[in-house]
């Protein structure tokens, strides 16, 4: 990628600085515009090593800049180039060499800060801050949003300049095209947000000597991304010193201190940019979130440019694939009245209980780096699959790996080979509840549950605690749910009973071939066959029905209302083997092929048998693509 032909151009509307920029396959002249007196008179390249570097990489292109410099960005780039690399492997490691280096020009006393009206950008405007100073100027960027007319557009302008005179701040109206080079490259405008604004930064040298970034994460959501405070400050000049402004508050933390220092500034507020409107369409993801912080601080009425009401049935569509984005719902859900927000906290929790997809396998290869979702993705594969994202090529856990059968290869020595006390090591620290374990005896192809002690089988995990008779609170058994274990080994209450119907016949059909239609599934081919003929022999097994629970005292106690220091219990019932899944994962048993869930009740949070709470992810070979999520 070569830039080149630099220009600094008067014209009617203020000073343009260009450059031509060349790549295999593609020519395009870059400007960024800005009043005259934010505009430098010194030929300066500066800016498009900021705009081109992550394109560059994307393409897989050196980047060769026929012009100066500034000396500091010459050498701070390869940091931000590292961390992209870190954030996505697949970019290209860019070199960046430039034709020479910048005498530059000395730092303008201005302070300014980009402006456009959303929460973040109104937080740091109105926000008090020390070093280096108040802000002096506010800088909002015209066409950098593709979907906005003219018409729109100017609309935009026009209520920013209303928000800014209640600042008693001047606003800048700047503009490029600079997202004509980036979308063909990179599909999500926020991996390149970051450099982008700070290539505007460095072109504001003549008038702005620090420029603020507003902060999209809040403390516990920072992360790779293309805003960042790891990456926007690596674009620096000696003239403009870009910050990353503080991620001391959360999305919701900035919209409470706006309602309780600036409320006069909650009814500009505009964060949506899924339409071609000056106004908010109160039903994409950002508008929502924003709507549901607004109605927690009890300022929802007075943002204008939002709808008067939440649409709980948008809300329940969302699919939160990001940790930021559960993060920012789960502090929303948390602020919202119980009483008199309960079907609003009703509705959250049930999108937050819906599990985000751990293998995003969509994303390899996208027009996006995409780095807050590979974060995610890597993140949550660790923690809840145990396994790192991308995939190696081998999705199987470990016990099964290597294997040609349908049986895991610890199998061959003998399931039985690990006594109940051995999976206990700290069993006698623990207290009187009484932990659930949960098993699989793969020989009998099924779950085995034990109630305070492991049984035989391999360990899957402890899913929590029952309450024995003597804990329970209140003690007259109101919020307690007796749990029975059958003599054929099934866990049932008494509004649940197990049963296995026999099933339809296409239902059938459907699970004996299913394992020969998984091309993309873990195992040879061979082993797919010989799980689908094992298959055969479990349609042919006898069928149970109506298992009540037994005579005598119940193993413990389940709770019946949810509480934060309890986890659900869900049960399903496999409709070909009679398998009972148990699990506090409410997407399980669909995701492993059990059906719909019922829930139990719920289980105190607690590990007295394995001191480790939670389930891995077994090789079920009856299950759902062998036991492998597909969400």
């Amino acid at each position: 990628m070569i830039v080149d032909q630099l220009a600094l151009t008067d014209t009617p509307a203020g000073r343009e600085r260009s450059a031509r920029v060349r790549w295999a396959g593609g020519e395009l002249r870059v400007s960024i515009r800005a009043p005259a007196g934010l505009v430098a008179d010194v030929s300066d390249a500066s800016p498009f090593v900021a705009a081109c570097l992550l394109p560059a990489m994307r393409c897989g292109e050196e980047l060769e800049v026929d012009g100066p410099v500034s000396p500091l960005l010459l050498g701070r780039w390869r940091q931000a180039r590292d961390l992209y690399r870190a954030w996505d492997a697949g970019l290209h490691g860019t070199e960046v060499r430039a034709a020479e280096r910048l005498l530059p020009p000395p730092r303008a006393p201005g302070i300014g800060c980009f402006f456009s009206r959303g929460v973040d950008s109104t937080y740091s405007a109105a926000v008090p801050r020390g070093h280096p100073g108040p802000l002096t100027q506010l800088v909002f960027v015209d066409e950098l949003e593709p979907r906005h007319d003219d018409s729109v557009r100017g609309e935009e302008v026009r209520r920013a300049q209303d928000v800014a005179a209640r600042l008693e701040l001047p606003l800048a109206v700047a503009s490029t095209n600079l997202r004509e080079l980036t979308d063909p490259f990179i599909g999500d405008w926020e991996d390149m947000a970051g450099a982008g604004l700070a290539a505007l930064a460095a072109g504001l040298a003549g008038g702005l000597g620090h420029v603020f970034i507003p902060s999209t994460d809040g403390p516990m959501t920072v992360g790779p991304c293309g805003v960042s405070p790891l990456i926007d400050p690596q674009f620096s000049t000696e003239s403009v010193a870009v910050h990353h402004d503080s991620n001391a508050r959360s999305r919701l933390g900035k919209v409470a201190w706006l309602a309780a220092h600036r409320p006069d500034l909650i009814p500009g507020l505009k964060v949506c940019f899924m339409e071609n409107r000056p106004d908010n369409c109160g039903r994409c993801g950002k508008c929502l979130l924003t709507m549901a912080a607004l109605e927690a601080v009890g300022q929802l009425r007075n943002a204008e440019h939002f709808p008067d009401e939440i649409s709980r049935s948008a809300i329940a569509e969302l699919q939160l694939g990001a940790l930021n984005e559960r993060s920012d719902w789960a502090d929303v859900l948390e602020a919202l009245d119980p009483g008199r927000h309960a079907e609003l906290r009703e509705t959250i929790s049930a999108i937050l209980y819906r599990p985000a997809p751990s293998d995003p396998g969509e994303l390899v290869g996208h027009i996006s780096p995409a780095f807050r979702y590979r974060h995610s993705a890597r993140a949550l594969a660790l923690l809840r699959d145990g396994r790192p994202w991308p995939s190696s090529g081998d999705d199987r856990s470990p016990e099964v790996a290597g294997s040609d059968d349908d049986r895991s290869p610890g199998e061959a020595a003998s399931d039985d080979d690990r006594s109940p006390g051995e999976a206990s090591s700290d069993n006698d620290r623990s207290s009187d509840l009484v932990g659930l374990v949960r098993a699989v005896d793969r020989r009998a192809r099924r779950h085995l549950y034990g109630a305070g002690s492991a049984p035989g089988g391999e360990l899957v995990g402890e899913l929590g605690s029952l309450v024995p008779a003597d804990r329970l609170n209140p003690p007259d058994g109101s919020d307690a749910i007796p749990l029975w274990l059958t003599p054929e080994g099934y866990l049932v209450t008494d509004g649940r009973r197990a049963a296995r119907p026999r099933p339809a016949a296409a239902i059938a059909v459907r699970w004996v071939l299913a394992p020969l239609t998984w091309a993309g599934g873990p195992g040879a081919v061979g082993q797919r066959v010989r799980a689908s003929f094992a298959r055969v022999a479990d349609l042919l097994g006898g069928s149970r029905s109506g298992l009540s629970p037994p005579a005598g005292g119940p193993l413990g106690y389940l709770h019946r209302e949810a509480a934060p220091d309890r986890l659900p219990l869900f049960d399903a019932i496999h409709p070909v083997t009679g398998d009972q899944l148990l699990s506090t994962y409410l997407w399980d048993a669909v995701d492993l092929g059990y059906g719909e869930p019922t829930l139990l009740g719920y289980l105190q949070a607690e590990a007295p048998v394995t001191s480790r709470l939670g389930a891995s992810r077994p090789w079920l070979p009856w299950a759902s693509r062998f036991g492998q999520r597909v969400r």
